[in-house]
């Protein structure tokens, strides 16, 4: 990382990204208990386990599927919740990367970015993702 730089976002900036990270968060919360049926994380894999180990292999996909989605909600979760422990903290809205600061448009559509546009960009390409142009 290059020199920091000290980001100063609005107080009212702040607050905006505190209701978004809020209402995103309520929204998975909530998904999250629709698809676990109330359960935790390891009691909801052990159900889908042994429904699978009854249902035989013709289910493996959809169990894969299940867990799969599960396991994102929960990084998900856990993404938006570090995001608000650090929403006060002088290092919020600066680049993890380059010491940049993230630009507010940026920060509103994902308040949980640790990085610019510019090097979540070259990290994605170094990880091979593939990004398609807009058209």
């Amino acid at each position: 990382m290059s020199s920091v730089l000290k980001v100063s976002l609005s107080a009212a900036l702040r607050a905006e990204l505190r209701e978004v990270l809020l209402a995103r968060r309520g929204a998975l919360e909530a998904e999250l208990a629709l698809h676990e049926h109330g359960e935790s994380r390891v009691q909801h894999a052990t159900t889908v386990l042994a429904e699978a180990a009854q249902e035989g292999w013709a289910h493996d996909a959809d169990r894969e599927v299940d867990l799969a989605m599960s396991d994102r909600e929960h990084v998900s979760l856990a993404e938006i919740n570090a995001a608000l422990s650090r929403l006060d903290g002088p290092d919020f809205g600066v680049c993890g990367e380059c010491g940049d600061a993230i630009a507010p448009a940026r920060l509103l559509a994902q308040p949980q970015a640790l990085r610019c546009t510019a090097c979540e960009t070259m990290l994605e390409a170094r990880q091979g993702v593939v990004v398609h142009p807009r058209l």
